[in-house]
Parts: C-alpha cells; structure tokens; sequence
C-alpha cells in the first residue's frame, strides 16, 4: 500500500472521535469568513457579476441559499480532514522533513505542504464552479472564472494553513 493510502486509512480509523468533526467545522467556519471577504467586501467586479448573471444584487434571502452554503462549506472541511490533510502528511513521511517532524524546518516543510495541498483542491472545487458557471450563463466572463478561481485557490489555501498552524 502506498504512502497517501495508508495515511489516507489512518485517518479514517477514528471511530467515535469528536476531532473529525471539529476539524470539519473548524475548517468550515473560517473558510467562510475567507469568503465573505470575497462575497462582501470584494471588488465592483464582483457585484456586478452577481448582478449581471442573477439580475439581483448578491443576499442571502431564503434558508435554501444558506443550506446550500453550509453543504458547501462543510464538504470543504471534510476535504480537508480526508483529502487536504493527508495528502501533505504523506508527502514528508520518509522525507527528510518528516524525520524532522516537530522542529521548525520539518513543520514549515509540512505547513508548505498543508498549503500546496489545499490550494489544488481550492483550484479543483473553485474552477469547478467557476467553469460549470460559464458554460451556462452567457454573461459568466473569462475573467471572472480567473478571478474568482483564483480566489478559492487562495481561500482554500489559506484556511488549511490556518488549521494546520493551530494545531486544529
């Protein structure tokens, strides 16, 4: 078995264990605030894309919206624990950084890692959206599929570097 896939069982080996489901939440709560930098305080752009493509400005009006929002965000911490998460640790184990695990050298590398890791499925999960956006709504710009990729590269990115610097 290889390296990912036997980190990848380990981590599914936590029968019982409230940790998954804090690092779920935990990832999802501060994902969503990343975003609502995005959503809210974003750019002009940003607003008159939402306008553009729904012919309204950008609210939360009904409990569908914020339900599908909260599928979102906790399908993001559950590729965190089982995706994001593994993935980085897999990658030092037998490396010189993970032999180092715990000094500072070893715990950079890994955080780098937890980094890279979360900003391909940010690009993954983003772009997704992004490109699905485009090919059915005329007024989706290429720009903004770049935009706002980019942006949940970013945000995905972060917020895994988040959790793994405070140890969540």
């Amino acid at each position: 078995m290889n390296i990912f896939a036997s980190s990848f069982y380990q981590t599914l080996d936590v029968k019982g264990d409230m940790s998954v489901l804090k690092k779920v939440l935990c990832f999802a709560i501060i994902l969503a605030v990343i975003d609502m930098i995005w959503l809210y305080g974003g750019s002009a752009f940003h607003k008159e894309m939402v306008m553009s493509v729904q012919k309204s400005p950008l609210e939360f009006a009904y409990s569908g919206q914020y339900a599908a929002a909260i599928c979102f965000y906790l399908l993001a911490g559950l590729s965190y624990v089982y995706i994001i998460e593994p993935l980085a640790k897999a990658s030092h184990a037998g490396t010189q950084a993970g032999t180092h695990a715990g000094t500072q050298a070893g715990t950079q590398a890994v955080t780098r890692s937890v980094g890279v890791s979360g900003a391909m499925v940010g690009a993954a999960m983003y772009f997704t959206f992004d490109l699905t956006n485009k090919a059915i709504f005329k007024d989706y710009t290429w720009k903004y599929v770049a935009m706002d990729g980019a942006w949940g590269t970013f945000a995905m990115s972060a917020a895994s570097m988040i959790m793994h610097m405070c140890n969540l």
